[in-house]
């Protein structure tokens, strides 16, 4: 059965692009922008402090803490949040990485307020129910947060591939991106929804919604679904197609 999670898509990014920016004096004014950090990002600074370290971390301690503030922890600061929340509910450290992809799934598919606890739980009683096959039901999703770009929500390898496949790639400009996970197939994979306007031939700007088939692992491009003109309501499909 083929199940979706349509989430709007947030702070997404996939890998981190070498910058080409060189590095510069510190200014004044610089340092008074920067010492300007907002209590949203200090708060985050000290989610990450807080159990960087495994030995020192404490699964108590986050009591209260949001889905939404666990999702920019990197891969290791997450699992040591799930080690120690199965170690707390004195289960076999066999079930951390099932437990890790299950938490990954609820992070990335719940409401963003819902509370970090909740989240765990309900993993919990998933594997109580139906013991270690419980984990079949679940993915990290992790591997999709890397797809993304953390500022304005573009996929990665879908972008590219439109301004590849449109007659003036300068003109592009990205509006939205949506995505659904579809789960409980064979291989799981994303449907990414890319939004955009561009200049076409007749130097008219047009809005379309370009619809792609990912792979959930690594973010490359398996099918291209849809192609839709927002002016006209046509399906455009066909005629890329035929132009590939």
């Amino acid at each position: 059965m083929d199940k979706r999670h349509h989430r709007d898509n947030g702070n997404h990014k996939r890998k981190r692009q070498p910058s080409t920016r060189k590095k510069k004096d510190t200014t004044t004014k610089e340092l008074v922008t920067l010492l300007g950090i907002s209590a949203v990002a200090f708060s985050s600074l000290f989610f990450v402090s807080q159990y960087s370290k495994k030995e020192s971390f404490d699964y108590s301690n986050l009591k209260g803490t949001q889905v939404k503030d666990i999702k920019p922890l990197d891969a290791i600061e997450k699992s040591h949040i799930v080690s120690s929340f199965v170690q707390t509910h004195e289960l076999n450290d066999t079930l951390i990485e099932d437990f890790r992809n299950c938490a990954s799934h609820n992070i990335y598919t719940f409401a963003s307020s819902m509370s970090l606890e909740d989240a765990l739980h309900n993993c919990l009683i998933e594997y109580r129910d139906h013991g270690e096959s419980f984990a079949q039901y679940y993915y990290d999703l992790d591997n999709i947060a890397m797809q993304f770009n953390s500022d304005d929500g573009s996929h990665f390898n879908s972008i590219s591939a439109i301004k590849d496949n449109i007659s003036n790639p300068d003109s592009f400009k990205h509006i939205k991106t949506n995505y659904w996970v579809s789960l409980f197939n064979q291989v799981p994979y994303l449907y990414v929804n890319t939004t955009f306007t561009k200049l076409n031939y007749k130097n008219v700007v047009t809005e379309s919604v370009v619809s792609i088939k990912v792979d959930i692992e690594n973010g490359d491009l398996l099918a291209l679904e849809k192609v839709f003109d927002v002016a006209t309501q046509q399906d455009n499909t066909d005629k890329v197609l035929a132009r590939l």
